[in-house]
This record gives structure tokens, sequence and C-alpha cells, in this order.
């Protein structure tokens, strides 16, 4: 969706503002942007050596119940991959940046206070609107030009590195001093903050729509994703993408229950292998 998201940018015309005002504001947007990336990446991966000792901890049988979860989590990312795009499309990047971290401050939370498996499957849910990344790559795209776009959305994946590769330590860390549920109320509350800064420091709506017709606006959504994909270069690069991603699933889902069972590491241990 984010090839279809920044083709119908690019054929959208744009008054470009080239005062230096503007050039600020767009500057704030986008560090803005950069900072609630990082912040989400590091509060996501702050469960990653976390999630499989709280499922040991609840749980009867670590491989099964932890196989299942991650299945529940791909099937709802997928059903709110789906969903996200249009969203963002309709209600501009600035509210699906809002309902992401909303819905993480909400998954981190009910797995703070989570004391059965059933209570662990059910903080699973609110992921299905989990998608920061998607709504700041939107946010980028609106504001920046096609010269720089590029390069602007670049920083998104070097923003979420930083964020990905302090995050399992971090998470880790205080698992170890202080305890699981700890680490995730942490991530809750660092998933709030990001919803304080979306309210507080960035303009709603999508300033590539402004002298667009109210028509080309409804259009920005299922019928350009099902033109897209029609594509045969993008039918292409969407299945060598779901190729490479299943083993880099599969090898996320059981390096945890290896380091547990058979390497028997302390979540501290782990966050700083996976960093």
């Amino acid at each position: 969706y984010a090839l279809c998201y920044q083709k119908t940018a690019a054929m959208v015309t744009v008054a470009q503002d080239a005062s230096g005002s503007q050039g600020h504001n767009n500057n704030l947007v986008l560090g803005v942007a950069y900072l609630n990336v990082t912040l989400y990446a590091l509060c996501y991966q702050m469960q990653s050596p976390v999630l499989p000792y709280l499922v040991e901890k609840l749980g009867d049988d670590l491989a099964t119940e932890y196989a299942k979860m991650q299945v529940l989590f791909g099937v709802v990312q997928l059903c709110g991959g789906l969903v996200a795009g249009p969203l963002s499309d309709s209600l501009g990047a600035k509210v699906l940046l809002l309902l992401s971290f909303g819905a993480s401050a909400l998954c981190y939370g009910l797995t703070a206070v989570s004391t059965s498996m059933a209570g662990l499957y059910l903080s699973r849910v609110p992921t299905l609107l989990q998608h920061a990344v998607l709504a700041a790559r939107a946010m980028v795209a609106d504001y920046t030009d096609h010269k720089t776009r590029a390069t602007k959305l670049g920083y998104i994946g070097l923003a979420y590195g930083l964020g990905f590769a302090v995050g399992p330590w971090f998470g880790g860390f205080v698992a170890e001093q202080f305890s699981l549920e700890t680490a995730a109320w942490l991530a809750c509350a660092g998933s709030m903050v990001s919803v304080g800064l979306v309210v507080i420091l960035l303009p709603g709506g999508r300033p590539s729509q402004q002298g667009t017709k109210d028509g080309e606006k409804k259009q920005l959504s299922w019928k350009v994703f099902v033109d897209v994909t029609k594509h045969r270069h993008v039918f292409s690069l969407l299945v060598v993408k779901f190729i490479a991603s299943v083993p880099s699933a599969m090898m996320r889902s059981i390096f945890a229950l290896i380091a547990i069972e058979h390497f028997r590491m302390t979540p501290s241990t782990q966050g700083n292998v996976l960093s």
C-alpha cells in the first residue's frame, strides 16, 4: 500500500510555499515523525526478549502457546494492513499515527496486566491498528517534494533501525532489574508519549490535497490499490517479499524458544543478543 500511496501522492499537484516558515514547519513535522518512529520501534522491540518469558510464565506449553500467539499477531497485522492505508487516505496520516500509538499503548498495557494466556492473546488484538511506520511514510510523503521524498523516506528506516537496535537490550535490562511486567508498562508509557507528541506538534489534514477536487480525494483508496497491485513488477515484488519474509518470521519465533529451552538465556542475555 505504501507504493500506492507514493504513486498517488506524486500524481497530486502541490502548491509549495517557498517561505522560510513553511520550510521550518516541514522540518518540525519530519523531525517529530522520525522521533516517533524511533520510539515506536523501541517500545515494540522491548517486548522481544520479554514476551516469550511471559508466555512461559502464564502458559502450559511454551512452544505451542508462543506459536499460536505469533500466528494470531500475524493474522491481525495482515487484516490491519489492509485497513490502515485507506484510513490514512481518508482521515490523514496524523489520525493513523494517533490510532497506531494508542493501539500500541493498549497492547502493552494489556500485556502488563495479563494474568493468563487469554489476557496475552487479547493483548494482540489492538495491533490491528499498529501501523505507525506506514503512517510516518504517509506523513513524510505529504510534507516533501518529489526531489527529496526518497531520501526523507529512507530516514524512516534509519529511525526505526535505531529503536530496533536499542529496544531488545533495554527491554531485557528492565525485565532483569525489575520485572517482565515493568518492561511492558514502560513500553505503554513510551507509546503514550508518542500520542502526546502527535497531538501537540503535528498538524492535521493532508497539505497535498489542498486544491484537489472532492472526486480526486475519494479516489485515493481501494481502486488505486487494486490498479497498482495489477502491475506485473509490483506483483513480482510482493511475491519476493512474501517468500523472503517467511523464513525471517520462522527465525524470530524459533530463536526465542531455542534461547530459553536450549541455552537457558535470561531476558537480559536474550535482549543483548537480539540488539
